[in-house]
């Protein structure tokens, strides 16, 4: 519900606002879940991840998708702080995520890259030692 909706839930349509006030509720729900939040990680972490991704052509054109893309990329960042080991398994799609938009996008997009390099540092404090065992590469 959060990222773009699926052909599955095509006939459920949230507007942007709905979609940012939900992905706060969710940042909220992991903080408070304390110990059993990390069991939540595949079910959050590729969610937000593709919810950050660059939109599409018809959706650039839709004014505030800049703005839902930050607040997804800001979701990513503090759910990587409270799963902390948890998404080091996402480690690979999360950085790919993040360097290319720090890397490849330059025009409109500084919220957005902003937003990259909140999540690169939140994943490097979140996960520590068990990301450099699970994704050395990365």
């Amino acid at each position: 519900l959060f990222c773009r909706p699926s052909h599955e839930a095509s006939d459920l349509e949230l507007s942007r606002r709905q979609r940012t006030i939900l992905g706060e509720a969710l940042v909220l729900a992991v903080r408070r879940a304390g110990p059993a939040a990390p069991h939540y990680a595949g079910l959050l972490v590729p969610a937000l991840v593709r919810a950050a991704r660059p939109p599409t052509e018809s959706e650039a054109q839709d004014e505030g998708a800049e703005t839902l893309r930050a607040a997804s990329f800001s979701c990513l960042g503090e759910v990587a702080l409270s799963l902390g080991w948890a998404v080091a398994r996402f480690a690979r799609d999360v950085a790919d995520l993040c360097l290319s938009t720090l890397r490849l996008e330059r025009d409109g997009s500084d919220p957005a890259r902003r937003g990259a390099a909140f999540v690169l540092r939140c994943l490097l404090e979140g996960s520590g030692r068990e990301l450099v065992h699970s994704a050395p590469d990365v």
